[in-house]
């Protein structure tokens, strides 16, 4: 005779629910925030003319934008406390400067010659 199976209760369910809402409240932004670490020292390592020819923010904007992200990010149980607006707003603006200014200033430094 074979042992019955045992039935699915909801405490394996609840501690996945747990660990996915860790990850999501500060695993993630936490890794985002090194990216934004890490693009707030690139920003201050490139020429500000390139921050004009690109037609965006100066150099020292986007530095100061980029370490307060980095600084709510790195410490999201601050910006939890804040109704989650500073760990949102760094999440879109780490976003924003590798997708789409980091690429930009970098094709400008390279010369780079596009469409």
């Amino acid at each position: 005779m074979l042992p019955a199976l045992p039935s699915l209760t909801s405490a394996p369910l609840e501690a996945i629910y747990a660990y996915m809402e860790l990850l999501f409240r500060f695993g993630i932004p936490m890794i985002v925030g090194v990216f934004a670490l890490v693009g707030a020292i690139l920003v201050i390592l490139t020429r500000a003319d390139a921050f004009d020819a690109a037609d965006r923010k100066s150099r020292n904007v986007w530095a100061g934008i980029l370490v307060g992200s980095a600084f709510f990010l790195l410490l999201p149980w601050l910006g939890w406390m804040m109704l989650g607006i500073p760990v949102i707003a760094g999440l879109v603006i780490t976003g924003v400067y590798w997708l789409d200014v980091r690429p930009q200033i970098k094709d400008i430094l390279s010369n780079a010659q596009g469409w």
